[in-house]
């Protein structure tokens, strides 16, 4: 992987392919390798590039408030290190909400294509879902925060966890990527990270978070997700309901990887339809 330095710290960066850029941003507590299958599929025909965003797999993890204004500044960062134009941006939940928060904030004339927001995280539809409970007393207790992030975590604990909330079947997934997602679980660094990020939930607030970015935007809710309900989806305003529906759980990039790229694909078939 290749690095750049964001803010005093190291970002890791896998890319790969040439064409028109594609940034995949993933979801907190995972890395970058949960689009192993879009970004084999896509690196055929496009510049495709997906960070480990900060705090998590090859990124540094610096003792800092993990806000969703600085994976915006982080991904800002990226789009001008690489000098990157017309980029889509693909995210999953915490992904999601910086894609979208960035394209809101007028990155300049040209620089983004359109925004896939595939289960947008916000404070309501994380209150929804399986983890509510913990993301809700890290917000009350900064106290309690910090202790679940020090808390030793048994692998065994870890791995069904892992999979109860974030898959449907996890037999769907490549074993050595799914191997490697439960590890991270038991890294106390990074969950020290998802703690600051609980307690920093309320940075995330956006009752339409769609509604204020200026270029085309397709979202995408799994149908089966725990951890950011279907239900909850549907109850964002009116430029954020669900546009398209895959299967599978909260990773259904891995899980389901033929339908979220299908959804992908969709939003450069539209485009080059509306050029015609």
């Amino acid at each position: 992987m290749d690095s750049f330095r964001f803010e005093g710290h190291d970002v890791g960066y896998l890319r790969a392919g040439s064409g028109e850029p594609i940034v995949f941003l993933h979801n907190g507590g995972t890395t970058h390798r949960i689009w192993t299958p879009q970004i084999e599929h896509f690196a055929a025909t496009h510049d495709v590039i997906a960070p480990d965003m900060l705090g998590y797999g090859a990124s540094d993890k610096p003792r800092v408030d993990y806000t969703l204004d600085l994976y915006t500044r982080m991904l800002a960062a990226l789009i001008e290190h690489l000098d990157l134009r017309a980029v889509t941006l693909v995210g999953n939940c915490v992904g999601a909400a910086t894609a979208l928060r960035y394209a809101a904030g007028e990155p300049g004339p040209g620089r983004v294509k359109q925004v896939i927001a595939i289960n947008i995280l916000t404070p309501d539809t994380v209150a929804r879902g399986a983890l509510g409970p913990f993301v809700g007393l890290a917000r009350r207790s900064a106290l309690a925060a910090k202790s679940l992030g020090r808390l030793p975590v048994p692998a065994a604990i870890s791995s069904r966890v892992f999979q109860r909330t974030h898959f449907v079947d996890p037999a769907r997934v490549d074993r050595s990527i799914l191997a490697d997602l439960r590890g991270r679980y038991r890294d106390r660094a990074q969950n020290r990270v998802l703690m600051s990020l609980a307690a920093n939930m309320r940075s995330f607030t956006a009752a339409d978070p769609v509604a204020d970015v200026k270029v085309p935007v397709l979202t995408v809710w799994a149908a089966s997700n725990r951890i950011l309900p279907l239900s909850a989806g549907r109850r964002l305003g009116p430029a954020s309901q669900p546009s398209i529906i895959v299967p599978g759980g909260h990773l259904a990039m891995l899980e389901q990887p033929e339908a979220v790229i299908a959804a992908i694909e969709s939003t450069f078939a539209d485009a080059q339809g509306s050029e015609k």
